[in-house]
């Protein structure tokens, strides 16, 4: 049982990330993020550079193999997780038919981030601030008033071996 694929349109998004040096000189490095919402109240966002594709699919094309969710993907399973359960936030249901995956590269484990939907394009700067960081999460940048996650999908990829 494979899935019908649907072209999403994916919305680039430009931070600008700030390093300041020894002689206080600030440097702005251009990154490229996509901004998610995933099954909780909070939003998210990947780094363009690890994403292979953004996907919509049908919820029931999510198939459960012991505890955990594949799909098939370019005909192979592909692990599927949610963002919720690596940074211990609660999850909810899905609250349509279509959801959207998002496969990932640029890592030694192949999967996917299972998510509810995509938001427009800003420009910001990255923040690093220490009481919202963890293991699972690299820093944060304000979207439409909100606070924006970056996880480090890196480091669930680890997680996933």
């Amino acid at each position: 049982m494979g899935y019908k694929q649907h072209q999403v349109m994916l919305p680039i998004l430009r931070f600008y990330q700030s390093y300041t040096m020894s002689d206080g000189i600030e440097i702005k490095k251009e990154s490229e993020y996509l901004v998610f919402r995933s099954f909780g109240a909070e939003i998210y966002a990947i780094d363009i550079k690890n994403v292979l594709r953004v996907e919509k699919i049908e919820v029931n094309d999510i198939q459960k193999i012991g505890n955990d969710d594949f799909i098939q993907f370019q005909n192979k399973p592909l692990k599927a997780i949610y963002v919720e359960d690596f940074l211990g936030f609660e999850k909810k249901e899905a609250s349509s038919k279509y959801i959207y995956i998002i496969a990932t590269k640029s890592f030694d484990v192949n999967y996917c981030i299972i998510i509810e939907g995509i938001y427009e394009t800003i420009s910001t700067q990255i923040s690093y601030h220490e009481n919202l960081c963890s293991k699972y999460i690299l820093g944060n940048i304000v979207f439409d008033s909100k606070i924006t996650i970056i996880p480090d999908f890196k480091e669930i990829a680890r997680s996933l071996m």
